[in-house]
């Protein structure tokens, strides 16, 4: 196989090519098989709601009670104002118990029972509410077409709207993103709300489907809120394990709707917690609209933020107004009323999520994230409260089935401890709180007894009624138990949770908050020492990210400007280098050709005038030192460095002199390959000559020490004696210093006296590095 491998690697890159080039096409193929699939799902759910429908439409003619119930007998508050409900409104979330001084098993014999009933037929219907059984009378009503276009009509009309709605955007985005999916979810469950809540009334067939899609609507808004506008945890794999929780509690949550379907005294605490659950994520879902409308900045992501934003308030609003307002009325409300205000949402996001399909996704902001783990935390205590009102409001529930039973049970006992005169009175007392047909035929077996004188018969029966009575009581005590323990184990999962939580945010701001200041300023300090080369490497996508490219931007054309700072002074200093040396070559030939030439010729003149006879010696002799003047002139205006001899050279020389006149030992080490500009090397010579001048004029050295060497990029040229020193703090600056300070600032450099009484002098001028080649500045 060794011979083929490089055949492979030549093979890769083609291979990846085209791969590359068939992506595109899988993912085109991926889309187009979920849209096959979201055709499946909505076809499936709108045939629902036609049987649901088709079932609604064969009520119409037949008699029903004038109340609608559901299948654990509560009457619920939809109707009509021409019904027999707006007279007893009492009985709203009443269960009903019997009909007919009979108990009521099932809600279907209801409708059985109503059928066989001409209309506006007066039935005497026992219901209880609370802790409290009471009989109230209910006029029967035919069913009309009127009543099936409100009832089954306007929920129907509703679920095709949210179907339509979520398989509208499906098919006509180009690329399905999270959030389209999320909201078709979210479309889908709604729609099987709405189109199986008429069989809610009857014949519930679709009853538990209907609590299925009613547990997953909150599921699906909370995972629309983190898919819109933009994904939430895109390239996280717990975006995922996320998603499958939120949708594994709600399935949790419709099986305790299944297991608790025919307890009113947990069904209604749970059903008021979904509608809570459902509320809350609409909150979600605002709040996320609002942060992420304050953070994009394109026009056309914002327009259609401002559309999902109205569609949630419309929709929330309306709705929120008339669940807070019914109840207060105490009347029933029309599912006209309930349901349209709801079609607003799917139609307005639906533009919406259509407006921004060609959106790029983008980084989520460190303002976004902060605020969604408050949202969070704001999200458990929302839950520890739901939680709490769950266990309160059962508490309630089980707190009216202890008093309601221990009025059976003192009724019962009353019977028992009284006499066979008054049985028949007793009787009539348990049967009117009696809930199931079991008692019912116990109270009728002892009212036979009774007529028969059969007083040990009667008692049998009615003790075995009072057993009951005490084994539900037994069950109630185990209820609370189970409530109790239920609620305890919720409440401290959810505070775990908020700790959790706690330390999550903890953790966050350090991570996104501390720790990119840190590095921030640490950079900053970093560049502020002048070291421009200096990057921010941030691992986020925020807006530290964009301030450490800002920083980084700035530290970039600051080097660019220091670049041109430094060519600029370099070339300024090589000018006024070379405009010095230019104005001392003529000077120097300004008096050599002129001035010099002419005292040359008077020096000459006067020697002739000498040889005749008159007497000008000294006026000879004053022109020789004015000669000797003029040419030490000459030659400190062209030292040796700008001759053949070399700055080494001219300043070895210049001090072997001086050591001589002096009797000081010297110590020269002077590099041959060391050198400087030769812009500088007049002032660098200056500089040595002054230097070894005050050491030999003031100091009184044995020794004095020359140098020459690099330090990095530096040039460091040091002379240093063993003299006298001085006090640098307290001596007068001559002119011979402050010469030395003003070349050494002509040239870039760093001039240093090193100085003590008694510890010598040391001088130290230190020349910048020359360089070659502008700075080249690393880019990210």
């Amino acid at each position: 196989m060794q011979p083929d491998r490089p055949n492979q690697q030549q093979r890769r890159p083609e291979v990846v090519a085209a791969r590359a080039h068939q992506a595109p096409a899988r993912l085109q193929i991926g889309s187009n098989r979920l849209r096959s699939l979201a055709v499946l799902v909505t076809g499936g759910v709108l045939a629902i709601g036609a049987l649901c429908a088709g079932n609604g439409a064969r009520r119409i003619g037949e008699t029903f009670p004038g109340f609608l119930v559901l299948h654990n007998r509560i009457v619920v508050s939809i109707g009509r104002p021409q019904w027999s409900l707006e007279k007893t409104a009492r009985i709203l979330f009443a269960e009903v118990v019997g009909i007919e001084n009979h108990p009521l098993a099932e809600a279907a014999e209801l409708q059985v029972h109503a059928a066989k009933l001409p209309n506006d037929t007066a039935v005497s219907y026992r219901f209880r509410k609370q802790a409290e059984v009471f009989a109230e009378v209910v006029a029967a009503r035919v069913f009309t077409v009127a009543d099936y276009l409100s009832v089954y009509g306007s929920y129907f009309a509703a679920g095709v709207c949210f179907a339509l709605a979520g398989l509208w955007v499906v098919l006509r985005v180009d690329a399905l993103a999270p959030a389209v999916i999320a909201f078709f979810v979210f479309c889908q469950a709604c729609a099987l709300v709405l189109l199986t809540g008429g069989d809610l009334y009857g014949p519930y067939w679709f009853t538990p489907l209907y609590f299925t899609a009613f547990s997953f609507s909150p599921a699906a808004l909370l995972h629309l809120a983190g898919s819109f506008p933009e994904p939430i945890g895109i390239q996280s794999r717990w975006r995922r394990v996320a998603l499958g929780l939120l949708y594994a509690g709600a399935l949790a949550l419709a099986l305790v709707f299944h297991l608790m379907r025919h307890d009113p005294s947990l069904f209604l605490p749970l059903l008021y917690t979904v509608y809570l659950l459902l509320a809350n994520a609409l909150f979600l879902y605002l709040a996320r609209l609002l942060l992420s409308r304050s953070t994009i900045g394109d026009g056309r992501q914002r327009s259609a933020i401002n559309r999902a934003l109205l569609a949630v308030l419309l929709s929330g609003l309306v709705a929120g107004v008339i669940f807070v307002t019914y109840p207060a009325l105490r009347g029933p409300v029309s599912p006209l009323l309930l349901v349209w205000p709801l079609v607003i949402f799917p139609v307005f996001t639906a533009g919406a999520l259509v407006q921004v399909r060609s959106g790029q996704a983008q980084g989520q902001s460190l303002r976004l994230r902060l605020s969604l783990l408050f949202l969070g935390a704001v999200e458990t205590a929302f839950l520890i409260g739901v939680a709490l009102f769950w266990l309160n409001t059962s508490r309630d529930r089980l707190l009216d089935d202890f008093t309601l039973n221990h009025q059976q049970q003192a009724r019962v006992e009353r019977f028992l401890e009284g006499t066979p005169g008054a049985a028949l009175h007793h009787l009539g007392a348990v049967a009117a709180l009696l809930e199931t047909v079991d008692e019912q035929s116990q109270v009728e077996a002892a009212s036979a007894a009774v007529r028969q004188a059969n007083w040990p018969a009667a008692r049998g029966a009615i003790e075995q009624l009072r057993q009951r009575y005490h084994r539900r009581e037994a069950q109630l005590h185990a209820r609370r138990k189970w409530i109790d323990r239920g609620a305890a184990a919720l409440v401290i999962g959810l505070i775990v949770t908020g700790l959790a939580q706690s330390l999550t945010f903890m953790v966050a701001v350090g991570r996104w908050l501390i720790q990119p200041i840190n590095q921030l300023t640490v950079a900053t300090g970093v560049l502020a020492t002048g070291d421009l080369r200096h990057r921010v490497e941030l691992g986020s996508a925020d807006e530290f990210a964009r301030l450490a490219e800002s920083v980084n931007a700035m530290a970039h054309s600051l080097g660019e400007i220091q670049q041109q700072v430094d060519v600029a002074q370099e070339q300024h200093r090589r000018a006024a280098g070379a405009a010095r040396a230019s104005e001392r070559h003529r000077l120097a030939r300004a008096l050599h050709d002129t001035v010099l030439q002419d005292l040359i010729a008077v020096k000459l003149g006067l020697e002739i005038a000498g040889k005749q006879g008159s007497s000008l010696q000294p006026m000879v002799e004053q022109l020789m030192r004015l000669i000797g003047d003029l040419r030490r002139v000459v030659d400190e205006l062209r030292p040796p460095d700008l001759g053949e001899a070399s700055l080494a050279e001219a300043v070895t020389a210049h001090a072997q002199v001086l050591a001589r006149g002096h009797n000081v030992a010297l110590r020269v080490d002077i590099p041959p390959h060391i050198s400087v500009p030769d812009w500088a090397t007049r002032d660098v010579y200056r500089i040595a000559q002054e230097s070894l001048a005050n050491a030999v004029r003031h100091g009184a050295p044995k020794l004095i020490a020359i140098r020459l060497y690099r330090n990095g990029g530096e040039t460091v040229l040091e002379v240093s004696d063993d003299g006298a020193g001085f006090e640098l703090s307290k001596a007068m600056m001559g002119s011979g210093i402050l010469g030395m300070r003003e070349r050494a600032a002509a040239l870039g450099a760093e001039l240093k006296i090193i100085t003590a009484p008694g510890q010598g002098t040391t001088v130290r001028l230190v020349l910048p590095p020359v360089r070659s080649e502008p700075w080249r500045y690393a880019e990210e």
